[in-house]
């Protein structure tokens, strides 16, 4: 099992869409579990659920979150 931090990209969230608290950010994720998977992703996409929920005042599960459901692995790691 790694150890060690990962780090990727991602859209985070801050808040709503709407006001402009959307951006692309370098991210830190924890080290994998036992019972997780790393997965690379080529291409990820922001769909119109993203943007609905992501104008949503009372977000589900807080701020900041890594938006975007949709994405094309190219293979387990």
């Amino acid at each position: 099992m790694a150890t060690e931090t990962l780090n990727g990209r991602a859209i985070v969230s801050r808040g709503q869409l709407k006001d402009g608290k959307w951006s692309i950010e370098d991210i830190q994720v924890h080290s994998l579990k036992e019972n997780e998977l790393l997965v690379r992703m080529v291409a990820s996409g922001i769909c119109h659920t993203d943007v609905v929920f992501g104008n949503n005042a009372e977000p589900i599960g807080g701020y900041p979150k890594v938006m975007g459901h949709e994405g094309a692995p190219s293979q387990a790691l």
